[in-house]
């Protein structure tokens, strides 16, 4: 029997576009980075990058919740430390809704032509527990110890701690309803007369009055804190104790993203709300000043660039200011720095005076939960209001958030 040389021809050129026939193989939604990673059958896969979401349609199902139509705001195909693409395809997807709980993903590919690629990804059953956080902003596990140089002032050595953690919400179908969790922030150093030991611990409720994006505003944040400041330490010659308790201290935050692309995210968070209280005791009254009231407004505002490559897994500059404005005297601290005596001489008063305080960090992250941090910092913080003029530190920081869920904690 004879075969046509040409029927041959046909049939294995049939098998081989069919071995390298497209598909999607395999999907999956990281709610931390609100990603989806989707597996295509070959490397360097034939599509359209950067801002051509329309192609792609998204649908994610959380708990037992309505299906949700995310938008896709930018397309990128992974890459080696070699800079050579993989198969896997990173949608970035708007930051509006929280993908906290997801339980499957219909990920659709529409590139214009007869085909349409379609692939229901499920969560893996080993997920991540814990992931890198880029920043203290970002991590619900933070730990820093830094040094500060000799700037008209003697060296210090310091830690920086911050932990937070939420339960899980209360209903998983309407996640709006929110969750309590808890928070723990403190700070020490070497010296015993320099800046004050301060701690504060306390619980949370957290909940999203507003989920749905808006142009560049990606949502609404509503959270309760209560618990206490405290402050122990030796300021030149006064042993200084100062303990506030919190009531329930309402504030709103307002996530906006400006901008997102390339693996650069520019993010900037305002925060307006109202802290009140009772102070029990300070260093110009060891009773205490009775009820305190303070209004809280600021802002947060952080640059990332997120490359996920060795010794540059991302760097973040970020800028933190915070207002707090009395209703009520509260203690303020001033020091001044005496060449004499090489050490710093101290002046409380009690008064109303609006305070301010700005800090700025840039992290340099190595690994996914290790760096260097650099900080400066400017102004006074509650409990002991003690006014930092100009401190620079650096230092090696571990920073870390939980992969189901990020917490608001307190900042």
């Amino acid at each position: 029997m004879k075969i046509c040389p040409t029927f041959i021809a046909l049939i294995l050129l049939g098998a081989l576009a069919r071995a390298t026939d497209l598909s999607i193989l395999n999907a999956h939604v990281s709610p931390n980075s609100h990603e989806i990673s989707v597996l295509m059958s070959v490397p360097d896969p034939p599509i359209q990058t950067g801002a051509v979401g329309d192609q792609w349609e998204v649908q994610v199902q959380i708990a037992d919740a309505n299906p949700i139509i995310v938008a896709v705001e930018n397309v990128a195909i992974g890459t080696t430390a070699a800079s050579v693409k993989t198969d896997v395809v990173i949608l970035r997807l708007s930051g509006g809704i929280s993908l906290v709980g997801w339980t499957s993903v219909l990920v659709t590919y529409k590139p214009g032509g007869p085909k349409t690629y379609r692939f229901l990804g499920r969560p893996r059953d080993t997920p991540k527990a814990i992931v890198g956080a880029d920043s203290k902003d970002d991590a619900d596990v933070y730990l820093s110890g830094t040094y500060s140089p000799r700037i008209h002032s003697p060296a210090q050595y310091s830690y920086d701690l911050a932990v937070g953690y939420g339960l899980p919400y209360f209903s998983q179908a309407s996640p709006g309803w929110g969750r309590i969790g808890f928070s723990i922030i403190g700070a020490a150093d070497q010296r015993p007369n320099l800046d004050p030991d301060s701690y504060y611990a306390g619980a949370l409720w957290q909940a999203y009055p507003v989920r749905k994006a808006f142009g560049v505003l990606q949502g609404v944040v509503f959270q309760l804190d209560i618990g206490g400041e405290f402050a122990r330490k030796k300021l030149g010659d006064s042993k200084t104790k100062t303990s506030n308790f919190l009531a329930p201290s309402p504030h709103f935050d307002f996530p906006i993203r400006l901008y997102s692309g390339s693996g650069v995210f520019v993010t900037m968070k305002p925060i307006i709300g109202f802290e009140y209280g009772e102070n029990f005791q300070n260093e110009q009254a060891p009773h205490g000043t009775g009820f305190l009231a303070r209004w809280l407004v600021g802002t947060d505002t952080v640059l990332t660039y997120k490359p996920k490559k060795r010794f540059l897994y991302s760097i973040s500059l970020s800028s933190s200011w915070r207002g707090r404005y009395l209703q009520e005297k509260e203690i303020d601290t001033t020091s001044v720095f005496n060449p004499t005596t090489q050490d710093f001489d101290f002046a409380f008063n009690v008064t109303k005076k609006p305070r301010n305080h700005i800090q700025s960090k840039l992290d340099w992250k190595w690994t996914e939960f290790f760096g260097l941090t650099a900080s400066h910092e400017l102004g006074a913080v509650p409990p002991i209001f003690n006014y930092v003029d100009h401190s620079v530190s650096i230092g090696f920081t571990f920073s870390a958030a939980f992969a189901k869920d990020a917490v608001q904690r307190r900042k």
